[in-house]
């Protein structure tokens, strides 16, 4: 079974998450405090990582180097109203970036994709 971590700390957004993960084959866990997500992110190698870029403010330098990382595809995403995260998100290397209802409506055929290679 593939791996997943997602940094959520909107426990009925994760439940959303977890569900979807579940459907593609994902064993997902999933955390509210950052140091926490990275933790685990260094100590399990997880295929695919899911921020909430929201709640992540200010330690993007720090997802750097998840994100840069051959094993881990890190996918970020963000209120509509907070654009300018992308922009940050992108340039720390961040595999993909969405506003939060783009991901959660490619969400199951983004982890597809993930898992298919």
């Amino acid at each position: 079974m593939s791996r997943l971590i997602v940094f959520e700390p909107d426990l009925l957004f994760s439940s959303r998450i977890e569900s979807a993960a579940a459907k593609v084959g994902f064993s997902a866990k999933v955390f509210d405090n950052l140091d926490e997500f990275l933790q685990e992110a260094k100590q399990s190698t997880p295929q695919v990582a899911l921020v909430n870029l929201d709640v992540a403010v200010g330690k993007f330098a720090v997802l750097e180097g998840l994100a840069r990382s051959s094993s881990c595809k890190v996918v970020g995403y963000y209120s509509h109203v907070n654009s300018s995260l992308a922009e940050e998100a992108q340039r720390t290397g961040i595999n993909a970036v969405f506003p939060r209802g783009a991901f959660a409506n490619k969400l199951e055929a983004l982890l597809r994709e993930f898992s298919s290679g």
